[in-house]
């Protein structure tokens, strides 16, 4: 068992817990092998983007010691800090919330597992969905019709294009040329280009 191999044998042992099926996998295994397992989840206080309430529903279910951490515009003043300490360049402005989960964890544990995969393999993110239903639209859509749509995604208002994805924040001008973009050119690109867009 992978996870069993992963856990020390005296010292004790954490896992990060979002609102996720492979974060909550990975802590149910945990749990066959130690009877005290702490875990933690990062909160934005955005309730699109937040996870906290599911992580700690599933802490409850699954008897862990849960504590839920929130991230603030204080804790970015670490990012110079964390850019440097990073083995590599990371684009993604996650590494500020894993920064503060670690930080926070190393307090108590000196391991901690985390559940990443099942996202990648079942289509769990939303450019997936996006994707999907793009090729969906593709396919069973007139181009004439298509163009017709396409001109009205260029000129709808933010506010209600906002709506239809599941973001902490607005999508913006810059974001609303690229879905066009990704609209009218969809065909033409790869996947790799596809996943790059979004």
């Amino acid at each position: 068992n992978a996870i069993e191999l992963s856990l020390p044998t005296e010292e004790p042992v954490g896992a990060y817990l979002s609102g996720g099926i492979d974060s909550a996998l990975v802590v149910a295994a945990m749990k066959r092998f130690r009877s005290q397992v702490s875990t933690y989840s990062i909160g934005f206080g955005s309730c699109q983007a937040d996870e906290t309430q599911q992580a700690e529903e599933t802490a409850a279910l699954l008897g862990t010691s849960h504590r839920s951490i929130f991230l603030g515009p204080e804790d970015f003043n670490r990012l110079p800090e964390i850019v440097y300490q990073m083995d590599r360049p990371v684009g993604d402005p996650l590494i500020v919330a894993f920064d503060k989960l670690a930080r926070v964890a190393s307090n108590d544990v000196r391991v901690v597992l985390g559940g990443e995969g099942a996202d990648e393999l079942f289509g769990g993110y939303q450019f997936h969905r996006v994707m999907q239903l793009t090729n969906t639209y593709h396919n069973h859509c007139p181009a004439a019709i298509r163009g017709v749509l396409n001109g009205l995604v260029r000129r709808a208002p933010l506010g209600l294009l906002d709506r239809f994805f599941e973001l902490p924040a607005s999508l913006g001008r810059e974001g609303r040329a690229r879905l066009t973009d990704f609209l009218q050119g969809y065909k033409d690109r790869s996947l790799r280009s596809n996943d790059d867009l979004l």
